[in-house]
């Protein structure tokens, strides 16, 4: 499966599990999936992308913000951002709603 190609319809939105269980350590913030007795950890940046997906939310537009807020090379965010949403979604962590 080609991450990259994921999700470039804008009617294709992001969001959390309502049934993830989630709580703010330091920096970080704990994810935990009862229905898959896991439990996760993010990172700082990764927290913030979690929290940007409290309602579902376009993939550009949360790529075109994080580019913003971080001022960072829109390519390399993107990437960074296409690796980690697959892997939630992997994960049941986050869902994807079509808005049509």
């Amino acid at each position: 499966m080609r991450l990259d190609s994921q999700i470039h319809d804008p009617s294709d939105l992001l969001c959390q599990n309502p049934n993830v269980l989630s709580a703010q350590v330091d920096q970080e913030l704990a994810l935990m999936s009862v229905a898959r007795g896991r439990y996760y950890c993010l990172n700082a940046t990764a927290s913030d992308i979690w929290k940007r997906l409290e309602h579902p939310t376009p993939r550009y537009v949360l790529a075109d913000a994080l580019t913003r807020d971080y001022r960072g090379d829109r390519e390399q965010i993107r990437s960074g951002l296409d690796k980690l949403i697959g892997q939630l979604l992997e994960e049941a962590l986050l869902e994807q709603v079509n808005a049509g």
